[in-house]
């Protein structure tokens, strides 16, 4: 049976979804991270757990990173509002288009609860495709989303499937098996947040603004690189920050937020289990500074054929180049190492329990300086003038 006593867990519930006898339910622990529960009455050690876990049961092939046959390309849709809403190129949403399109399926997070929490969600009409579309900076919760994705499998529906590293690499685990009408695409992941920490987050917010309407971690109106938190109430009240000036991105950034897997990823690099990696090409404008686009640029790693055939087949809606691939992670290092554990991290949750979000943010938060924050309000004119 799982046993998670030393074992840095992932919470990506491929234990939970493989379980047959549901002795195994996914609980948030004092850091508010779901971690899976045994119930010891119930379990028939089959051991049917033990052999997904991703942490237990890691991929790590010889063929590693940086091979060759590895293709990078940057990449931005052609489609203007689908860009402004996406947090950079919008590739995301061309090939969830193109999935459904053939009558298929896309699972990704979703808000829920109010925008107090995240979860996966199964989509089959791109008018839903929007709640699936932007950066949600906290952990999503899978639910029973493995094996909702493997019944659409058996039944030959095409599915693609989104998420961070180790959520691919506990579906992966989870199936067995590779399907062909499977697309597996994982987001660049700094790593993720407690829902914890964001929801005292937000309850101060909304002391301030009122009931929350839409939240937007990715606002590009002052730019793609300029990015900041938006947070809309009901009433028309709203917060803009750039993410310099905001104490949730302050606390994410600094690694503070984070899961204990998560300075161990058990899915990053070679260990990656997906057919390509999405993110932002952080970088862009010194390697490649003809393929910038102020409405965001993606980097996109292609890791097998089906991933390739994948890109080709929606490069009519984008502007796709090819890169070198050493020259695209040079400044995207997230997607194959993990962040460090800074040493105040446990004196951060204890703070978590303790104080008002206003004294953590008095302690934690690094305000931007003059400098920035004038350049922050320039590309913002900038971008109202051109628009």
């Amino acid at each position: 049976m799982i046993d998670i006593v030393g074992l840095n867990c992932c919470g990506c519930t491929a234990c939970n979804n493989i379980c047959n006898s549901g002795c195994i339910s996914m609980v948030a622990n004092d850091e508010g991270f779901l971690y899976p529960s045994v119930d010891y009455n119930k379990c028939i050690n089959c051991g049917l757990c033990e052999t997904v876990c991703p942490v237990l049961n890691k991929k790590n092939e010889e063929s590693g990173f940086y091979k060759d046959t590895r293709k990078t390309y940057s990449a931005v849709s052609v489609d203007r509002n689908s860009l402004k809403s996406s947090s950079s190129g919008g590739v995301f949403s061309v090939l969830a288009e193109e999935t459904l399109k053939q009558d298929g399926c896309v699972f990704g997070a979703s808000f829920s609860d109010c925008f107090r929490n995240v979860e996966h969600k199964c989509i089959d009409d791109v008018r839903e495709l929007e709640q699936l579309k932007g950066s949600k900076y906290l952990q999503s919760d899978l639910k029973s989303s493995f094996s909702l994705c493997k019944k659409h499998l058996e039944e030959g529906k095409k599915v693609l499937f989104s998420g961070v590293p180790c959520q691919i690499a506990g579906l992966k685990k989870y199936l067995g098996k590779d399907y062909s009408n499977l697309v597996c695409v994982e987001v660049i992941c700094h790593g993720v947040p407690s829902p914890l920490v964001w929801q005292k987050y937000l309850d101060a917010i909304e002391s301030k603004l009122g009931k929350t309407e839409s939240v937007t971690f990715r606002d590009k109106s002052a730019g793609w690189d300029s990015f900041g938190m938006k947070i809309q109430s009901s009433d028309g009240k709203e917060l803009i920050e750039i993410h310099q000036a905001n104490s949730y991105m302050a606390v994410f950034l600094k690694n503070l937020a984070l899961r204990e897997s998560c300075y161990v990823c058990p899915a990053k690099g070679e260990n990656s289990c997906a057919d390509m990696t999405l993110g932002d090409f952080w970088g862009l404008t010194s390697a490649y500074p003809d393929f910038y686009d102020d409405g965001g640029v993606s980097v996109v790693v292609i890791h097998t054929s089906k991933g390739q055939k994948m890109i080709e087949n929606v490069s009519d809606r984008l502007v796709l180049h090819e890169t070198d691939l050493n020259e695209s992670l040079e400044d995207n290092w997230i997607i194959y190492r993990s962040v460090s554990r800074p040493r105040e991290r446990d004196v951060f949750y204890h703070d978590l329990k303790n104080k008002s979000w206003e004294k953590i943010e008095r302690k934690y938060l690094e305000h931007p300086s003059f400098k920035e924050q004038i350049y922050s309000f320039l590309r913002r004119v900038k971008r109202a003038t051109i628009g």
